[in-house]
């Protein structure tokens, strides 16, 4: 008789702490999670703003994704081997040139012209950047 009330016992253990096992594992497919910088966030809002307002198209959207996707890839990898101000010079340039391809394919003035002109053009294709909430 004590034999079968362990058996139970021990049934209903399995049965219960499954599902939390089952939350702990690690798999392929869930997302990874990163914290992003402020500018990294800024050209991330300013893209899919972009897309929002018609100045690029799905398929120029996710090109653009995937590109900006492989930068944060690369800052990754640098970060896990140890980040270098070498290395972040090489991710600030090349979220600059991602900006200003971002700024050539939405066929506004680009970033450092922007930053040439009065600041007039750039304060409207930057409109609604503040009230852009970005991914997580």
């Amino acid at each position: 008789m004590n034999s079968s009330k362990m058996l139970i016992t021990a049934a209903i253990l399995t049965i219960t702490a499954l599902p939390t096992l089952a939350q702990n594992e690690i798999s392929n497919n869930q997302p990874i999670t990163r914290s992003l910088s402020e500018e990294e966030i800024r050209i991330e809002a300013k893209m899919k703003l972009d897309f929002k307002k018609g100045l690029i198209d799905s398929n120029q959207l996710a090109a653009m994704q995937r590109d900006f996707d492989g930068i944060l890839v690369r800052e990754d990898s640098f970060k896990a081997r140890g980040l270098t101000d070498d290395g972040r010079k090489a991710i600030n340039e090349a979220l600059a040139r991602f900006e200003e391809k971002l700024d050539k394919a939405a066929g506004v003035a680009t970033t450092s012209e922007a930053n040439n002109a009065s600041g007039e053009k750039a304060d409207q294709n930057n409109a609604g950047l503040d009230k852009m909430e970005p991914t997580k």
